[in-house]
Order: C-alpha cells, then sequence, then structure tokens
C-alpha cells in the first residue's frame, strides 16, 4: 500500500486451466492478519489489481475460455476494512 502498512499479491497455481488458479491475498502487516480474495464470479480470476490508497484495492477479474479468448469482464473496488 502507499503508506508501507500492507503489501499484495496475486498466488497463481498451474491447474491445467487456462489462467490457473489465482488468489489475491491482502497482508496487514502491522495486525499480523492475511485476507484472501478470490472473484465473486463464476469462471472468472483475479488477474490484476491496484491500490486506492491504504484500505482499498481495486481488483479487475477477466473470464478464461477455450483457445486464448480472453476478455476483461469485471472491475471492483474491495474495502480491507470491510469487504467488497
Amino acid at each position: 500500500s502507499p503508506g508501507g502498512s500492507r503489501v499484495a499479491y496475486i498466488n497463481a497455481v498451474d491447474d491445467g486451466t487456462p489462467w490457473g488458479t489465482r488468489i489475491l491475498f491482502a497482508v496487514d502487516l502491522d495486525g499480523h492478519r492475511e485476507t484472501a480474495i478470490t472473484s465473486p464470479v463464476a469462471g472468472t480470476v483475479v488477474y490484476d489489481f491496484d491500490w486506492i490508497g491504504d484500505d482499498r484495492l481495486l481488483i479487475r477479474t477477466r473470464e478464461w475460455g477455450g483457445e486464448k479468448r480472453v476478455r476483461e469482464i469485471s472491475s471492483w473496488i474491495y474495502d480491507l476494512r470491510g469487504g467488497r
């Protein structure tokens, strides 16, 4: 995060699907807490994020489907103080 109190990363596991399993983790370095954030839409994966201040993330998801047909389908703001 811009203030340095949190860090976020995407854990990507190759499970044989085009994008694999991708889970966004946000870690509160001061509170020693980790939050796992997955896409709320079935058939999509989290592929990118940006910080909005120290407490919110702009998260983007993609839908994948055979032959590398990929399109962005959703983005939302996740507030680490209270969820989506």
